[in-house]
């Protein structure tokens, strides 16, 4: 829209009615907006509406909701398992320390081992009361350290509490194209046995977590995180880890020490670095499994 008038007196009225061929108006014209005002109750109603479901969007859905403003990256994660055998010294390491050395139960006075002696706890000669009241056989048992407990298996590890051993010998001869068998077990070659004090190894556990795309500096390692064993009904491990001083509560917030389930324990060891250290047996009580539960109660 153009809007033309009278040209005003004065200096500015010198001003040529044409330049180069071209109207002086049309030269030096300026725009300004044009407000409209609108009665119309349904038009307005229906133009508040879309404002507010506009702003509710943003507001409530985009930010607060989906966390727009956030910035959200894929985070990644690791982990390493490390098994120690029982020691004079909590957390130190045999291998590396002198005056550190493996601290084993003496055979003789381990119950599930045919060593053991004057058990006196009701069982048949041979067997054992084990940790749920029924007697189980005995075998025998040998020491061993965490290099022959442990056999990591892909991104799994498994921890040997029992080993069968046999000496065989080769029945085929390699010239030979066909065999029914191709090893005979040597007579009284075969060992069944228990691995001593394997519930009283250490299973250390040390996981990370950080951002995997490197655009921010989040992220750290387990033992600068605080974190908790829930023990949900178990009442001798509570009680076993507050009898050892593990800081032992009823909750997370540690408003109230307790020594039986269910309760939280404080899995970071001062003498371990303030990594998640705890015995074969606590990690296995916090899922209520024990070593005397047989197998098939390990998956029902």
């Amino acid at each position: 829209r153009i809007a033309s008038g009278r040209r005003p007196a004065g200096a500015m009225g010198l001003l040529p009615e044409t330049l180069c061929g071209r109207d002086v108006d049309l030269l030096f014209r300026y725009k300004t907006p044009v407000l409209v005002s609108i009665r119309d109750r349904r038009l307005g109603i229906i133009h508040l509406v879309l404002l507010i479901a506009i702003v509710a969007y943003i507001l409530l859905y985009e930010i607060l909701y989906k966390g727009g403003y956030l910035l959200v990256v894929a985070p990644a994660g690791g982990y390493r398992f490390s098994l120690r055998v029982p020691t004079n010294e909590v957390g130190c390491d045999p291998i590396t320390d002198t005056a550190c050395f493996p601290d084993l139960a003496p055979l003789t006075a381990t119950p599930y081992c045919s060593q053991a002696v004057a058990l006196g706890d009701g069982c048949p000669s041979g067997q054992y009361k084990g940790a749920h009241g029924s007697c189980l056989e005995q075998r025998p048992c040998q020491l061993v350290d965490e290099l022959d407990v442990m056999t990591p298996e892909g991104s799994d590890t498994m921890l040997a509490t029992r080993v069968f051993q046999v000496a065989q010998s080769p029945v085929c001869a390699t010239e030979e194209t066909s065999c029914e068998s191709l090893w005979r077990n040597l007579p009284g070659s075969s060992q069944d046995t228990f691995l001593a004090d394997v519930e009283r190894f250490t299973l250390l556990i040390d996981h990370a977590a950080g951002d995997s795309s490197g655009a921010t500096e989040l992220g750290d390692v387990s033992r600068n995180m605080r974190g908790w064993l829930y023990v949900p009904d178990n009442d001798a491990t509570c009680k076993r880890l507050a009898d050892a001083g593990r800081g032992v509560f009823t909750d997370q917030d540690e408003s109230q020490a307790t020594d039986s389930a269910p309760c939280y324990v404080n899995s970071a060891l001062a003498a371990a670095d303030n990594y998640d250290v705890f015995e074969v047996r606590d990690w296995l009580g916090a899922a209520n499994l024990d070593l005397d539960r047989p197998a098939e109660a390990w998956n029902p």
